[in-house]
């Protein structure tokens, strides 16, 4: 009875402290919005809300990779995309909500190469607090013709709200320019991981259930012995 009562205490505690994962789809996703400190010659929601891509896709709904697969364009036109007042800083995109991410897809600019992205990282966040943001590594971007490929990048899963793009470079403009960015769910979703108190409380019980499992056992077979 006491090596059962071990067993079920120690998958409680396994459950209780570690991380499982589950399959899902990897989709593709669009932020619902995005900020910059680099000003916008032309709206930054057009580099969010498909315009200009040849083909569209239903957000949290198409696979990526199938969508990817039939190189979808985007063709830089006024309506279409995003140029910046200044070179380089930052674009940050907000999901709404936490999902797992483990890619992003660039149509970079293409009405005028030189406006493109070229070296950039990208950084991710849960709340968008300052100091949260986390790195996800750097990349570089390459020059597009019109209309333009995606370029896909691709980093560990990461559960995050927020990605941030900190743009380093470009090819040789005064502005920068973005097409059209999506991005990619990852194929294992991490579940939420306890809080350090509730970690503790759970601990703490299940030590003390342990325990009072041990004396009792001891004490049957004290009676036992007699």
């Amino acid at each position: 009875m006491l090596k059962s009562l071990s067993l079920v205490t120690v998958g409680a505690t396994v459950m209780a402290l570690g991380a499982i994962t589950q399959a899902e789809a990897t989709s593709i996703v669009q932020p619902q919005s995005a900020s910059t400190d680099m000003g916008e010659n032309f709206p930054l929601v057009h580099s969010i809300d498909q315009s200009g891509l040849s083909v569209g896709y239903t957000t949290g709904v198409t696979d990526f990779d199938t969508y990817l697969s039939g190189n979808p364009t985007h063709t830089s036109a006024r309506g279409t995309d995003w140029t910046s007042l200044d070179p380089t800083g930052s674009v940050t995109f907000d999901f709404g909500n936490v999902l797992n991410l483990e890619g992003m897809a660039l149509w970079n600019f293409s009405a005028n190469p030189s406006f493109g992205v070229s070296d950039f990282e990208l950084l991710a966040s849960s709340t968008g607090n300052a100091g949260s943001f986390m790195s996800l590594g750097s990349f570089n971007a390459n020059t597009q013709s019109q209309p333009s490929s995606a370029q896909v990048f691709n980093f560990n899963p990461t559960a995050a709200q927020f990605i941030q793009m900190d743009i380093l470079s470009n090819h040789g403009f005064s502005r920068t320019g973005i097409g059209e960015v999506a991005f990619k769910t990852a194929d294992v979703t991490p579940e939420p991981v306890p809080e350090p108190m509730t970690l503790f409380g759970s601990a703490t019980a299940l030590g003390f259930g342990a325990l009072v499992n041990r004396k009792n056992a001891k004490k049957h077979k004290n009676k036992d012995n007699n």
